[in-house]
């Protein structure tokens, strides 16, 4: 299955190994940001809501700050709470256009114990920036206005916040695939986790 796998996998795949993005990394980046600044609430919030969905950055960011379409980028709107059959309560995400899926679909991540908890994170985001309900979900505030959060600027603020806890080499990459590995680690069936992080195909075990 590897060797095949191989065949497959982009030239991307085939440089140096980068330095994936786990929960404790998560924790330890966490400490790395101001509490009561805007983009750090921001970029945190929407750092561990990417990995606990195994998410593509690019889906909850902007390419450039003028960027934004409603009919394409995730609001504030599309976020609502739900309980599966068995009682568990998740938060739900409506993405208009995935990587994967260009026509969209729903999403989820459950409260997690500790400080990667995705939950809090929203939780600190929304009540400090108050992002519009029907602009960019993790525009955070700047002056007397919001700013998108853009791709460059999270892999910027990733990079700097990694870097300052210890860690080099940090790509945004990494956050996807290392949350692939969380999971299965946690017994999530292999198949489960090709859906939910959205793979095409088998070639994403060469980065595990």
């Amino acid at each position: 299955m590897l060797k095949g796998a191989a065949k497959l996998a982009p030239q991307s795949a085939k440089q140096d190994l980068r330095e994936p993005i786990m929960r404790e990394m998560i924790k330890a980046i966490g400490t790395q940001l101001q509490r009561e600044d805007p983009l750090d609430i921001a970029f945190f919030a929407c750092l561990t809501t990417v990995f606990y969905l195994a998410a593509c950055i690019g889906e909850f960011t902007l390419k450039k700050l003028d960027t934004f379409n409603p009919q394409l980028h995730i609001t504030l709107a599309q976020v609502h709470d739900d309980t599966d059959c068995n009682g568990y309560h998740t938060k739900v995400f409506t993405l208009l256009s995935m990587k994967a899926s260009p026509k969209g679909e729903e999403v989820n991540w459950a409260k997690q114990n500790g400080p990667s908890d995705p939950s809090e994170a929203l939780r600190q985001h929304v009540q400090l920036n108050n992002p519009p309900t029907t602009g960019p979900l993790f525009a955070y505030k700047h002056r007397l206005t919001h700013h998108p959060l853009t791709q460059q600027v999270f892999i910027s603020k990733l990079k700097k916040a990694a870097k300052a806890a210890g860690f080099q080499s940090v790509q945004g990459h990494g956050i996807r695939i290392r949350a692939m590995l969380e999971y299965l680690l946690q017994g999530v069936p292999f198949e489960v986790m090709k859906v939910k992080g959205q793979w095409a195909s088998d070639a994403f075990q060469l980065y595990l």
